[in-house]
């Protein structure tokens, strides 16, 4: 069996194969939970706990008497990993234009399902403009960009500048989207159709999901630079896989990049000659705790602002009435279960 097809239970199942102990079972659960929670590569604590398994079932003992507690074990792994250079993290590219078009879409879809579900509750109809379809499809793109914008920007120059690319983001999709709500009349008696119409268009984008998942295939990871390139693209490249991480600070980076850039110096040799490529080397440093929760609050932090002031907007130009009592709701409730998701990140990153 593949590393690819194995699971937890896979790697449980070869203690209690070892001894038949129950035990030794539980040892090596609350060990594997640890890796996960670490965020270490599976190949590599699968290997690790195997080998364990194998001395287990080799000396008849049990994991605790011959390694002692599991999570003990499994911080005095990571500290050997680290000193022996092996890769534990797995770096994972940022989100490609293919998923970026597939999240806008499911953005598309969901209001398209969320303006059916307001035509039921208010008399079987919904509003339905060329403003009110232009503006979904203006704030399903927007969620895209901003993503896009913090990653890319993120990924040149660093967290601070993405943050404010995706701030900037933020703001012409508010800007937009509300400009094509409003402007062309947000409610409109005239233009209300049947809430079955929104069924249909939810469900179009839904078939356009599928069809772009299965046309559009993955992007394949691009190469990494290996012992031909110089040590000033090497450094770059291991910025950039940094930062790929989301788990580490920029501080961290620039001190990971320094320390290579000295070590290499002090050594006489190449940096590729010395560490390898920039993405096994980044991915030697164990994360920084709530790093990567702290900054997906931020996301969905700017997620409850854009529906708080598109919700703002909204009641500027007319407020609640009619159908527009459950838009108001709907623009409320997700910036407020935005905020509590953005409030449950913030909590798990401390």
């Amino acid at each position: 069996m593949s590393d690819s097809t194995r699971t937890m239970d896979d790697v449980v199942a070869a203690f209690v194969a070892a001894r038949g102990e129950s035990a030794d079972a539980d040892w090596a659960r609350r060990a594997a939970a640890r890796f996960v929670l670490d965020g270490i590569r599976e190949d590599v604590w699968f290997t690790a706990l195997d080998d364990v398994a194998v001395q287990v079932g080799r000396s008849g003992e049990s994991p605790r008497d011959l390694y002692g507690d599991p999570l003990e074990w499994v911080a005095g792994q990571r500290r050997t990993w680290q000193e022996d250079g092996v890769p534990t993290v797995a770096v994972e590219p940022p989100t490609s234009l293919r998923d970026l078009v597939l999240l806008a879409l499911g953005v598309a879809a969901m209001i398209a399902a969320i303006l059916a579900v307001i035509g039921f509750l208010d008399g079987g109809t919904v509003p339905m403009t060329p403003g009110i379809v232009a503006g979904t499809v203006a704030l399903a793109c927007g969620v895209g960009a901003v993503r896009g914008a913090y990653e890319r920007a993120n990924l040149r120059w660093g967290f601070v500048p993405g943050v404010v690319a995706g701030a900037v983001a933020l703001a012409l999709t508010t800007a937009v989207t509300a400009g094509l709500f409003l402007g062309t009349g947000e409610v409109g008696g005239s233009a209300d159709v049947s809430a079955w119409w929104s069924v249909a268009l939810a469900g179009g984008w839904l078939a356009v999901i599928v069809l772009v998942a299965k046309l559009w295939r993955s992007p394949a990871s691009p190469p990494r630079p290996r012992g031909d390139v110089d040590d000033t693209l090497w450094l770059e490249q291991l910025a950039r896989a940094l930062r790929e991480r989301h788990d580490v600070t920029g501080h961290d980076v620039d001190a990971i990049v320094a320390e290579a850039r000295q070590h290499a110096a002090d050594a006489g040799t190449s940096l590729a000659d010395e560490f390898g490529t920039p993405g096994e080397y980044a991915s030697r440093f164990a994360r920084r705790p709530g790093v990567k929760a702290r900054r997906e609050s931020l996301y969905w932090i700017g997620a409850s602002v854009l529906a708080a002031a598109l919700l703002a907007l909204h009641l500027a130009d007319g407020g609640p009435g009619g159908t527009g009592v459950w838009i108001t709701a709907s623009w409320a409730a997700l910036s407020v279960a935005s905020a509590i998701i953005a409030w449950g990140r913030y909590r798990r990153a401390r």
